[in-house]
């Protein structure tokens, strides 16, 4: 008999097993299979046992159908792999299996359908209900009433050696070779790969994996079966092994213990293949990767699934293959539902908490962080290096170096991510972020001074700086903001296709580095710029090349909104500086730095935004404290110190430099001498402090007595500053009794006098000081050096509620403008204007309306004297008039 004529027999015989004909009306199932099975008997010339089965049941006679259903399967598969081409396993590995190939006959689309549905018959009526009946006499609970009705044999040996029979032959199929034998490419392989996958694993796994606690000479364990499973499930991809395993696991009624473990073994091994963790996103989302969003329970299964560590297995060695493949998802690149499951493991990993503990929190922090900051943390050219020792070159069992972030632009684009696609939470963002806060602000400091820098890259990074610094603790929040302040420059470096790369500093932090050093600033200034730094007496910082740069990093602050953070960071880099101006051998560029920080900090975060410096007293309060605490520096030897901390507190007796005598003329003193007469005492750094004082009793609700008082002291501090910092030429030493250096020096002695009118006289001199003389005239003139010191005495005057200091400030505010000219004015312009543009009027207080309008007084004043020539100043009042027409 031919092949063809053969199959022709072979499938007809099949197809009288699934005769389509309804039945005679009232004929029983069981009578309607028996007339099919003699009919398939015939045709295959085999003898007719149908009698043999008229008394038993109808499950018995469904699994003799089941039987010869099998027998059908099993001789067709044979004739279309006749003369079939021999491959080895790389050719049928992942390939879509085909109909007969070579000389081996077709057969048509109907028997094709009749053939699916044959092997449909087999596990329904064969194999499941064998195992069913096997797995109910396995387990130690009685069977549940929603068991179905099973095939009532004489013994469980009996269904165990036809369970055993029916899948060995099955697996025959896929296997005719043996497990070394090639896998026929053919249409009964395919419908088992794709349809039957759970089916036939199910069984497999039930009696390759059975315990020794349940075999018995009747009953041996099919260990043969094992390797013939590995070696499917190798076949097959990942993403479908596991959703036949997943099904296993979870099919009703719950698979005996047994059953459960291997499936889960066997899961954990299909998690472990290169493309494993994405299979397991297929199986629990689908194949449908424009798939936009998933129920929770699926993030959770996908979580629960990645985070258990498989039996038998380190948690080091499993993280070590898993994570690099969990990061790797997290990409654009990856479908939403995987992006997002991905991230949520990893929060989950690295952020622990009492709701869901993770017991390997150390390994996955250890494994998941380098893969994440590596590429931020050292040099781009030594990552490929880095990335090879840590993710062995194992294809098998290990993630490539082409599935993980190697560059700074990679592994910013990865935090995003993760942040976007988590939950809100401060430890995962403190984990994550703050070891590489410092490295992230260095770049984008650099990115800001590049002008052909990427703006989404840009933007990136400034998203996860601010993020961090909204949510995270105080303390640690002030720790990574110090590792800024005292860390190392970082090189970057942007190539011509934009991407970032970190390199070497070529000059260190910390060495000085002196205008020779840095001659392209120097040749950058032009005579515009050189005639407007002398006018403004300001020094650029740029020149200097400080890092950080303190108005971007003071920007950087003020952005976050923290005022806790910020107002004591201010504090420290005061005592900071304090500290710095009695060590020897300093680098100036450092005090440099701190001192600029604490400018711009004062310029930028003293005022009424919710970002305050001022916000928080008990900072700056200990810091005043510390300041104007008695030191032992300059104190004769034997004296004791006076006992701190008094019922009164600090009175403007204590800020005295003069002793209380008559109002005698100064001594005269060596213009040369070095020594102060008030020693090691830092009258800057006291001043500062009470200046900080008097801003924190404005900014919060205060004892009016209190203020005025602290007013008063600071005026003591500037009349006390200008009279020690005054240098008059030799020549000026003895003069006539209306020596303007004279009647500086008493005027300044009389305003730190606690008594208002002696106070308010010592004002008055210096009024006349700057208001009987020109610059141009004959007589003695007061040096252009102290018009700081006298117009810093009137601005605080101005704000003195007494109206006859207030109304002498005024009126020596405009005398200075004749006498010293635009540089005063401009000044007075300045205080007058600030604030008045846009939305900043309205956030004005009390005391900046009275501090203006004192200042307004006297420019009306210099404006009324002027007259004509008022236009000698006009660009110096210009902006008077927009901000307030605004």
């Amino acid at each position: 008999m031919s092949l063809g004529s053969e199959l022709v027999d072979v499938l007809s015989a099949g197809s009288s097993l699934l005769d389509t004909n309804p039945p005679n009306p009232g004929s029983e199932l069981k009578t309607v299979l028996l007339a099919r099975l003699s009919r398939h008997y015939t045709i295959l010339g085999q003898h007719d046992r149908t009698t043999e089965f008229k008394s038993e049941t109808i499950e018995k006679v469904q699994l003799e159908t089941a039987q010869g259903a099998l027998d059908v399967v099993e001789r067709v598969q044979q004739i279309l792999q006749v003369d079939e081409p021999t491959d080895d396993e790389a050719r049928s590995v992942d390939k879509e299996p085909h109909t007969s190939p070579g000389d081996a006959p077709a057969i048509g689309t109907r028997d094709l359908a009749h053939l699916r549905t044959l092997l449909s018959m087999i596990f329904r009526w064969g194999i499941d209900p064998l195992l069913i009946e096997l797995a109910a006499s396995w387990s130690t609970k009685p069977p549940s009433r929603a068991t179905p009705k099973i095939i009532d044999l004489t013994n469980t040996p009996d269904v165990y050696k036809q369970l055993s029979f029916m899948t060995s032959r099955l697996m025959g199929l896929l296997f005719p070779g043996g497990l070394q034998g090639s896998m026929p490419q053919t249409l009964i392989t395919s419908t088992l790969l794709v349809r039957h996958t759970a089916h036939l694993l199910k069984p497999c796994i039930a009696l390759g994996w059975l315990p020794r606690s349940l075999a018995s000479d009747a009953m041996l364990t099919l260990h043969d079966l094992r390797p013939l499973v590995s070696r499917f499930l190798g076949i097959l991809p990942p993403s479908q092994t596991i959703t036949a395993l997943g099904a296993i696991l979870s099919s009703s009624p719950s698979p005996i213990p047994h059953i459960r473990k291997a499936c889960s073994s066997l899961l954990s091994r299909q998690l472990l293949r290169p493309q494993g963790v994405r299979g397991l996103c297929a199986a629990v989302f689908g194949e449908q990767e424009g798939a936009e969003d998933a129920p929770l329970e699926k993030f959770d299964h996908v979580t629960r699934v990645l985070t258990a560590v498989p039996a038998g297995m380190k948690p080091e060695e499993y993280f070590n293959i898993i994570l690099p493949r969990i990061v790797a998802l997290v990409s654009n690149d990856s479908p939403p539902t995987y992006r997002r499951a991905a991230c949520l493991t990893i929060s989950r990993m690295l952020a622990s908490d009492t709701e869901f503990p993770f017991p390997h929190q150390i390994f996955a922090s250890s494994i998941a962080l380098p893969i994440l900051h590596d590429p931020l943390v050292y040099l781009t050219s030594d990552i490929p290096d880095i990335i090879a020792k840590r993710i062995p070159p194992s294809p098998d069992a290990h993630t490539s170096f082409s599935e993980v972030s190697s560059t700074p632009g990679m592994a910013i684009s990865t935090l995003l991510l993760l942040l976007l696609n988590t939950d809100p939470s401060p430890t995962f963002i403190s984990n994550v972020l703050s070891p590489v806060i410092p490295t992230l602000y260095s770049l984008l400091y650099h990115l800001d001074q590049t002008k052909l820098s990427d703006p989404v890259l840009k933007e990136s990074i400034k998203g996860l700086l601010t993020t961090w610094g909204r949510v995270i603790d105080r303390k640690e929040g002030l720790d990574i903001m110090n590792n800024i302040l005292r860390g190392d420059r970082i090189g970057w470096q942007v190539d011509v296709t934009g991407e970032v790369k970190r390199v070497d500093w070529q000059v260190p932090f910390g060495l000085p580095i002196l205008p020779s050093d840095r001659p392209e600033k120097l040749s950058l200034l032009t005579p515009e710029d050189l005639r407007r730094q002398e006018e403004t007496e300001e020094i650029d910082m740029d020149l200097f090349d400080l890092y950080p740069n303190p108005t971007h990093l003071v920007q950087y602050f003020k952005s976050l909104d923290r005022p806790d953070i910020t107002s004591e960071l201010f504090v420290e880099l005061l005592e900071v500086y304090q500290k710095t101006k009695g060590i020897k051998n300093i680098d100036p560029l450092r005090v440099m730095l701190y001192l600029q920080l604490i400018i711009q900090m004062q310029s930028q975060l003293a005022g009424n935004a919710s970002s305050n410096i001022l916000s928080k007293p008990e900072h700056i309060l200990l810091f005043v404290k510390h300041a104007l605490e008695p030191s032992d520096v300059g104190q004769p030897e034997g004296q004791s110190r006076e006992p701190q901390g008094s019922m009164h507190g600090l009175s403007l007796k204590d800020l005295r430099i003069v002793p209380e005598e008559d109002d005698d003329s100064l001594q005269d003193s060596d213009s040369d001498d070095e020594t102060p007469e008030h020693g090691g005492l830092d009258y800057e750094m006291i001043e500062t402090a009470v200046n900080l004082l008097l801003a924190t009793l404005e900014a919060h609700q205060s004892s009016q007595t209190i203020i005025r008082l602290t007013r008063e002291a600071r005026m003591v501090m500037t009349a006390r500053l200008a009279s020690t910092s005054t240098v008059w030429p030799s020549s000026q030493r003895t003069v006539e009794e209306d020596d303007p250096q004279e009647i500086y020096q008493k005027s300044l002695k009389l305003l730190q006098d606690p008594i208002l009118p002696v106070r308010a006289h010592g004002l008055l001199l210096l009024r006349q000081l700057v208001s009987s003389r020109s610059p141009s005239s004959d007589s003695q003139t007061i040096d252009r050096a102290l018009a700081p010191a006298i117009l810093s005495i009137f601005m605080q005057s101005v704000q003195d509620e007494d109206s006859y200091i207030f109304l002498n400030a005024v009126q020596g505010l405009s005398a200075m403008v004749d006498f010293f000219g635009k540089d005063v004015l401009r000044s007075l312009v300045g205080t007058y204007a600030q604030k008045l543009d846009g939305i900043s009027g309205s956030t004005l207080t009390p005391q900046d309306v009275d501090t203006r309008s004192r200042v307004g007084e006297a420019l009306g004043q210099v404006i009324r004297r002027c007259g004509e020539a008022l236009g000698i100043y006009g660009k110096d009042i210009y902006y008077i008039f927009i901000s307030v027409q605004n």
